[in-house]
C-alpha cells in the first residue's frame, strides 16, 4: 500500500464517522407529530433528510469497503495467514468491541444511581439485569448501539475463510450476485450479519484479492468530477422523493441504493480532486484521523445525553431541533477529541486498549 492510498483511507475514514455521528444526530422522531402541522417544522425535517437520509448514508458502506480491503489486503489464503489475521483483529475489534460495551453498562448504571438522571431512563435499570441480561447487553444489544458494526465485522472476519474461497473462485460473479441481492430487496440478515455489510465487505475483499492497484491510482482529471455531479443530481431526487411521500417505496429504493454507491464513488474522488495539487492532507487532518476509532467508540450514548439535554433546556421547537441536529454532532465531536487526547496523553495504555492499539 502507497503513503497516499493509507492517508486517504485514514481521511476517509475520519470523515465516515463524522457523518455517523451527524446521521446519529437526527431527532425528528422526537417532534414527527407536530412537523406534519408546521411549515417551518416541515422545513427542518427536509434538512435534516438531506443528510439523515442523503449523505451520510454512504458511511458504512464505505467503512465496510475498506474493511473488507484491508483484511483481504496481500492474503494468500494460508491458515497462516488467516489466524495472524484472526489474532490482530482479536486485539483491533473484539477486545476493543467488549470493553466498549461495558463502558456503556458503567455509565448507565452510574447515571441510573444519580436521582437526578434516573427518570431519563424508561426501560430496565441495570441494577434489576439478570445474569442472562447482562449477557444480551455485552454481546447481542450493547448499549452504545454503534457497535453493531464491529458484531457485523467481527462475525465477517469468522466467515473470512469462506469468504475469500468464494471471492478467489467465483470473482466479480459473487460481488454482481450479492449487489443484485442488496440493490432490490430492503435490509435482511445473512446469518446475522446485515445484507448491506456482507455485500460491503465482500466488494472490498475482491478490490484486495483482485483489483489491489485499482485503488492506489489517483483520480485528478477533470472529467472525474462527473460523478461528483451525478451524486448531486442523485441526492437532490432522493430527497425531494421522500419529501413528495410517494405510493410506491420502488422508486424511493432504487435512488436509496444509488445514492449510496455514487456517493461512495464521489468521496473517492473528490479526495483525489481536493489534493490535486499535493500529495499529503494537511497534517491536522491526519492527527484527527488518528482519534477515528476512538470518536466511533464513545459518541453514543453521550450523543443521545447531549441531545436530550439540549431539549430539555431549550424545549422542542423547530429553531431549536435544528440548532439540535448540528450543535449536538459538534459537540460530541469536541467532547470526543479532547477526551481522546487527554486519555491518550495521560494513560496511554488504557487510550490504546480501548481503541485495539490504534
Amino acid at each position: 500500500m502507497t503513503h497516499y492510498l493509507s492517508d486517504k483511507l485514514r481521511v476517509i475514514s475520519l470523515l465516515c464517522i463524522i457523518l455517523i455521528i451527524l446521521l446519529h444526530s437526527y431527532n425528528f422522531d422526537l417532534f414527527g407529530n407536530i412537523a406534519a402541522r408546521n411549515t417551518f417544522f416541515s422545513s427542518v425535517v427536509l434538512i435534516q433528510n438531506f443528510f439523515y437520509q442523503g449523505v451520510t448514508r454512504i458511511a458504512v458502506p464505505l467503512l465496510f469497503c475498506i474493511s473488507g480491503y484491508l483484511f483481504f489486503l496481500k492474503m494468500d489464503g494460508t491458515n497462516t495467514a488467516f489466524l495472524e489475521k484472526f489474532r490482530k483483529r482479536l486485539k483491533s475489534v473484539f477486545i476493543p468491541y467488549l470493553a466498549w460495551a461495558m463502558c456503556g453498562l458503567l455509565l448507565y448504571a452510574v447515571l441510573q444511581a444519580l436521582p437526578q438522571y434516573k427518570p431519563f431512563f424508561k426501560n430496565q435499570l441495570i441494577i434489576n439485569y439478570t445474569s442472562m441480561d447482562f449477557l444480551r447487553a455485552l454481546f447481542i444489544n450493547p448499549i452504545p448501539y454503534q457497535l453493531w458494526f464491529l458484531q457485523d465485522l467481527l462475525l465477517l472476519i469468522i466467515a473470512s475463510p469462506v469468504i475469500y474461497i468464494v471471492i478467489r473462485n467465483t470473482g466479480l460473479l459473487t460481488i454482481i450476485g450479492l449487489l443484485i441481492v442488496w440493490a432490490i430487496l430492503y435490509p435482511f440478515k445473512i446469518w446475522l450479519i446485515r445484507s448491506e455489510s456482507v455485500f460491503f465487505f465482500c466488494s472490498g475483499a475482491y478490490l484486495a484479492i483482485f483489483k489491489s492497484n485499482l485503488l492506489v491510482i489517483p483520480r485528478r482529471q477533470h472529467f472525474y468530477r462527473v460523478f461528483i455531479l451525478l451524486w448531486s443530481v442523485i441526492l437532490t431526487a432522493t430527497i425531494v422523493l421522500i419529501s413528495l411521500k410517494p405510493n410506491t417505496d420502488i422508486l424511493l429504493l432504487m435512488l436509496y441504493k444509488l445514492n449510496i454507491l455514487t456517493g461512495m464513488v464521489a468521496v473517492w474522488i473528490s479526495y483525489d480532486q481536493l489534493l490535486k495539487t499535493k500529495d499529503f492532507p494537511p497534517r491536522s487532518i491526519l492527527t484527527l484521523s488518528s482519534f477515528s476509532f476512538f470518536l466511533y467508540a464513545i459518541h453514543e450514548p453521550f450523543l443521545s445525553i447531549v441531545k436530550k439535554s439540549l431539549f430539555h433546556i431549550t424545549g422542542v421547537t423547530a429553531h431549536s431541533a435544528l440548532l439540535n441536529f448540528f450543535l449536538a454532532p459538534l459537540l460530541t465531536l469536541v467532547f470526543g477529541i479532547v477526551s481522546g487526547y487527554s486519555l491518550k496523553k495521560v494513560t496511554p495504555g488504557i487510550y490504546y486498549f480501548l481503541t485495539g492499539g490504534r
